[in-house]
């Protein structure tokens, strides 16, 4: 008995298409795979019960595929990383946050924070920084009533201007600019009864929290992330395996 094998077209173009087959599969399940481990991440910062949902810090977690063009390669990898380390680490490790060589921590309120992307740049998401803070003549630091652990580093309102008609967007709202720049400050988003009631507490007392102070901070631990990234391997397997085994 005799057995032939004969092997029609060519071997290299074979091996190659099927190397090409295989790439992409590759490609999509380490994409895949590392979607996956991204959405888990913003999960966890969702449900920590941070204001608002933590929506800024959830979607620090970037996702980066390589290359960054999709070239057939055998050797794709995905790298999620996230634009807020020291938010991050802070509520991974729960550990206590304490003044070193300064008078007191602090971090900006609402009122600081600026709109967009486009108006972040340099000052690093503030309307008023730290030094401009220390600059200027009119800063007060006050007592918080219920938690007396923290204050609040306060700048006297230097103008008040009223804005918009009688109907459409912005009717009623007060514009109030502070510092020795005369920002305008973020009187914030939500319904106007909440705007309007922040802002009559503001002209009441001619002062705009701008910073919150505290000597040390305590953060609750919120995140597991080095649980997610022990169970990534076996992510990234399942996914694999799902696609070469429909490639």
């Amino acid at each position: 008995m005799k057995v032939t094998a004969r092997i029609s077209g060519s071997l290299r173009e074979t091996i190659q298409e099927q190397t090409i087959l295989a790439a992409g599969a590759i490609r999509r399940g380490v994409e895949e795979a590392g979607q996956e481990i991204q959405a888990e991440l913003r999960e966890q910062v969702a449900k920590a019960g941070f204001r608002g949902g933590g929506r800024r810090v959830a979607n620090a977690w970037r996702l980066r595929v390589y290359p960054r063009q999709a070239k057939a390669t055998l050797h794709p990898a995905a790298l999620i990383y996230t634009q807020a380390p020291d938010i991050i680490d802070a509520f991974e490790t729960g550990n206590l946050i304490a003044v070193k060589k300064a008078k007191y921590l602090c971090w900006p309120t609402g009122f600081n924070a600026t709109s967009g992307r486009r108006n972040a740049g340099s000052r690093g998401g503030l309307r008023v920084t730290p030094q401009e803070m220390i600059e200027a003549r009119d800063a007060v630091v006050l007592p918080v009533k219920d938690n007396p652990a923290v204050k609040l580093w306060c700048l006297r309102v230097r103008q008040a201007s009223s804005i918009g008609g009688r109907s459409g967007r912005g009717r009623g709202r007060i514009r109030l600019y502070v510092g020795r720049r005369n920002v305008e400050v973020n009187t914030g988003r939500g319904k106007a009864s909440d705007k309007a009631l922040r802002t009559e507490r503001i002209l009441k007392y001619q002062l705009v929290p701008m910073f919150f102070l505290a000597r040390q901070v305590d953060p609750r631990k919120r995140f597991d992330v080095a649980g997610v990234a022990k169970r990534a391997d076996a992510v990234l397997e399942r996914r694999l395996l799902g696609r070469l085994n429909r490639a």
